[in-house]
């Protein structure tokens, strides 16, 4: 929902932490859209890794939720 949207945009907006992106702005569209507008970050989705490896090991699950860079 719209309330939700704005709820958790304006909390993502006040965390600072080195596993999260950062948002620079969110708002309603003119025409009636939510948007959000975060930094960019080069590399693998989560999803695009699975699909490739298949399986993870317990030693890369904990790479991936540990790393800060």
């Amino acid at each position: 929902t719209r309330q939700r949207f704005q709820r958790e945009a304006t909390l993502l907006k006040r965390v600072n932490h080195p596993n999260l992106v950062s948002l620079h702005e969110w708002g309603i569209s003119d025409e009636g859209y939510s948007y959000i507008i975060t930094e960019y970050l080069h590399g693998k989705t989560l999803r695009q890794i699975l699909r490739e490896e298949k399986t993870l090991e317990v030693q890369k699950i904990v790479e991936i939720c540990t790393s800060i860079g």
